[in-house]
């Protein structure tokens, strides 16, 4: 791969890309749109994902939250950490994930249901980030997202420690896989102007869903 005059051509696909070393990604112009490429730039992915950690530890313990009944709890924002870090690479989503759990442990002591359910929102978040480095539709995306973030959460009532007593098992299993659906969207809502910040501060890797993938190879 040939370097000329600060531009890379891609032997494969004879498309031209232009590289501004100044962002802590790579902004690569191609002939049909524009990607977020990453670079090399692990302590800022890190400092990113250290910032998203502590939000994620602080959101249960100052957000308001409402304890609808034991299996499902909710608190505004809670999700909007780990989609942040969905954007960015699957080592923020661990990082990120991990934190968040640590977060409603302290916020929620008495339920370990509740600190169950967080611990799921890695794997929406891991298919999420796969999906968009596919460079799939993010409507597509927070869809499928949506999804499996309801039925994860809606599995746990299954696991007898979790078992809610209270209310009958398909009550619990519906008002979870609603609850959690509604929650998803609206902290989705909340998370995209954020991500579209960032990403005009070239802070995380935003893929332009246009592109066709034979174009994007890595």
């Amino acid at each position: 791969m040939p370097n000329t005059h600060g531009h890379i051509y891609v032997q494969d696909t004879e498309i031209l890309v232009d590289i501004w070393l100044k962002s802590p990604f790579y902004l690569a112009e191609l002939q049909k749109g524009v990607v977020y490429m990453r670079t090399d730039t692990k302590l800022k992915e890190l400092t990113l994902a250290a910032m998203l950690t502590g939000i994620a530890v602080v959101i249960p313990m100052l957000f308001p939250k409402f304890v609808i009944f034991p299996p499902f709890t909710a608190t505004l924002a809670a999700h909007v950490p780990i989609m942040i870090a969905m954007c960015i690479s699957r080592k923020t989503v661990a990082i990120v994930g991990f934190g968040s759990t640590i977060g409603f442990y302290f916020a929620f002591p008495g339920l370990p249901v509740v600190w169950a359910r967080v611990s799921t929102h890695m794997i929406f978040a891991f298919v999420g980030n796969y999906m968009l480095r596919k460079r799939h539709n993010v409507y597509f995306v927070i869809t499928i997202t949506a999804i499996l973030h309801a039925v994860f959460e809606m599995m746990l009532v299954l696991v007898p420690l979790f078992y809610p007593t209270q209310i009958g098992l398909e009550v619990a299993m519906s008002l979870l896989a609603f609850g959690t659906l509604i929650h998803h969207i609206v902290d989705a809502i909340i998370t995209a102007p954020i991500v579209s910040l960032l990403k005009k501060l070239n802070l995380v890797p935003v893929y332009d869903f246009t592109l066709k993938r034979k174009h994007l190879k890595n």
